[in-house]
């Protein structure tokens, strides 16, 4: 649904930076509110992300902005919202990354509301489960979630950015 873009081969690019920016919140250039969310004011999607079309295609706006404003090419497959706001395209408030930066992303600012485990919970239960002191049923019963979130913290398929510490015994 959404596309790549480069910049310098838009036809009458001028001219469709200006529609960009007629999107952008009146004061979002004013010293003032330089490190404000600036809410995208066009079409939005329904996870509230900005967009805007540009030869029969959609773009999703805060790509548009980090490309124009930070000058680089996006060589990751997502760019982040420092903010958590999916309508900001402010480009202070973006960074690029990649699909695991914005998974971790969302897991550490709790934005998500089904997700009921915190990193010191999996850390928990990787220990439990690596000592063998509960078993998979007992994690699962209590925090709350399937066997199957617990299998696959066991395996690493779901939150394996959270390590265990290892001690070297020589």
């Amino acid at each position: 649904m959404f596309n790549t873009i480069d910049i310098k081969k838009i036809k009458n690019f001028q001219k469709f930076k200006k529609r960009f920016l007629s999107s952008f919140p009146e004061n979002a250039f004013k010293e003032k509110y330089e490190n404000d969310c600036w809410i995208w004011q066009g079409t939005k999607d329904t996870k509230k992300y900005g967009l805007i079309s540009l030869e029969n295609k959609l773009y999703l706006a805060h790509r548009l902005s980090y490309l124009i404003f930070k000058d680089k090419p996006i060589e990751s497959v997502v760019i982040r919202h420092t903010c958590n706001n999916s309508s900001c395209v402010n480009p202070r408030h973006l960074i690029s990354g990649n699909q695991s930066d914005n998974a971790i992303d969302i897991i550490k600012s709790n934005l998500r509301k089904e997700v009921k485990l915190i990193p010191k919970n999996v850390l928990y239960i990787k220990e439990s489960l690596k000592n063998k002191t509960s078993t998979v049923k007992q994690l699962a019963i209590k925090y709350q979630v399937s066997l199957q979130t617990i299998y696959n913290i066991k395996n690493n398929h779901a939150w394996g950015w959270v390590k265990l510490k290892t001690t070297n015994i020589i």
